[in-house]
């Protein structure tokens, strides 16, 4: 574990396990910032380096190939160089509805950027990343945060972002709860693709009753 000082007692969100610590999340990824949009000359369809927007982050996953963009990798490196995204960081949308659009960077491509709808988390600890992930994918810390916006646009400011308090635990105590959630997540997968087969399988039932139930009328 990280010599990382950690938040006073106040306010805090709930009670934590012995040897736990309460952070902020700018102590652990020190560079927390959005992304930036050039100009329109500097994108492109085919090459360069791969832009994301906040549609590309799909069922907590990168779907680059949805929408797919570039940038030229001339602004990538000098007016885009503070948003640029490496394989292992944690991203997350700042601009609602609805927020709480997590994801963690592939390793597809060597670098990424993105646009100001996106919020980076890069960690001093990079194992730290999906502890990182999966705090913020629980989305509970939208509770404890003000947020802002108008006419029912809910967003989230850098700064706050960087302020999230985040519990963390020792990293082989991480590494066997994300080891279990991975574990029940796979285990909901499984559920949900039997009660989409057992529902498909009723339907098919049900069709063919229909289909009997018609064909004793017509003979009757």
């Amino acid at each position: 574990m990280c010599s990382i000082p950690p938040i006073s007692e106040e306010k805090l969100p709930f009670n934590i396990p012995k040897g736990w610590s309460w952070v902020r999340m700018r102590d652990i990824c020190p560079n927390i910032t959005s992304g930036t949009t050039p100009s329109k000359d500097y994108f492109t369809d085919s090459s360069g380096i791969p832009y994301l927007k906040v549609y590309n982050i799909r069922n907590n996953e990168i779907d680059f190939e949805y929408k797919e963009q570039y940038i030229a990798k001339e602004i990538h490196n000098t007016s885009n160089k503070r948003c640029i995204l490496y394989p292992g960081d944690v991203i997350m949308n700042i601009v609602g509805p609805p927020l709480g659009k997590i994801a963690i960077i592939p390793d597809k491509f060597p670098e990424y950027n993105c646009n100001q709808a996106i919020v980076y988390f890069r960690p001093i600890i990079k194992e730290f990343n999906v502890w990182i992930y999966l705090f913020l994918s629980e989305l509970s810390f939208l509770n404890y945060i003000e947020l802002i916006g108008t006419a029912g646009q809910d967003n989230i400011s850098v700064s706050k972002s960087q302020n999230i308090k985040i519990a963390i635990p020792p990293l082989n105590e991480q590494k066997r709860i994300v080891k279990k959630v991975d574990k029940l997540m796979r285990l909901c997968d499984d559920l949900e693709k039997e009660v989409k087969e057992n529902h498909k399988n009723s339907e098919l039932l049900m069709e063919t009753v229909l289909r009997e139930a018609f064909e004793v009328n017509k003979t009757s």
